[in-house]
């Protein structure tokens, strides 16, 4: 079993995660550890699988928006990583096997879309607080305006879409409907009507497999915006 050791020791640290089976380079500079991936782009505001030393068991690390790891502290989607940056359940350091033909260790973490760049977006914002049909306060929501338009990447190859969906509050009672597109145009779902001040808010639990991009759109002839609240991907 592999040993983990804290971000203090940075030589130790630097051998143990010099190399990744992506062919990746971990690298550090004044603000914190990075991750080339070895063609010109780098993790940011996700999850990816390590092999840090080419064992071929990784480990699984969240970076930010500035694509920087996180260590030693809970990240957006409340898991929690230890000093080296690993993702960590009770204690226990979470790994992928990658030799085997399927993962047999816990699942990878889910991604949390309000810490996403959308790939495009338009009648659409994030919103840090905002107020729904039953009168709660959501917060980190997305927000879409009659006829907006959120667009993710789904190019992790996650098979599932889950949120909580709500119109956002109003004393005209316009109405909404939420549709979930996938590759080239496929409707994933469509909600029924939602009304303001009628409607209350609701899960969706949408299969996104094989999908490479996942677009929210806002169908509405009356004006109500429409609140997605705790989307993400897994």
């Amino acid at each position: 079993m592999k040993k983990f050791i804290g971000l203090v020791a940075v030589a130790a640290f630097s051998s143990i995660m010099a190399s990744s089976a992506w062919a990746g380079t971990w690298k550090q500079n004044n603000v914190g550890w990075w991750f080339d991936n070895g063609n010109g782009t780098y993790p940011a505001s996700t999850w990816q699988w390590i092999d840090g030393n080419n064992d071929g068991i990784a480990e699984c690390y969240y970076f930010d928006r500035a694509g920087y790891m996180l260590a030693n502290t809970s990240t957006p989607d409340g898991y929690q990583v230890n000093a080296s940056g690993a993702w960590v359940q009770n204690g226990a350091v979470q790994t992928k096997n990658l030799r085997a033909s399927s993962q047999t260790t816990s699942s990878r973490p889910k991604l949390v879309l309000f810490d996403l760049e959308p790939t495009y977006r338009i009648f659409a914002h994030k919103e840090k607080n905002i107020t729904v049909t039953d009168g709660e306060t959501w917060t980190d929501t997305l927000n879409i305006y009659p006829g907006g338009i959120f667009e993710f990447s789904n190019e992790k190859g996650y098979t599932r879409l889950r949120a909580k969906v709500a119109p956002q509050y109003s004393s005209e009672q316009n109405s909404c409907i939420l549709i979930v597109y996938g590759d080239n145009g496929s409707v994933l779902y469509r909600s029924d009507e939602m009304v303001q001040g009628e409607t209350e808010p609701f899960d969706i639990d949408i299969d996104i497999s094989g999908q490479s991009k996942i677009q929210f759109t806002c169908s509405s002839k009356a004006g109500a915006n429409l609140v997605i609240k705790s989307a993400r991907f897994e």
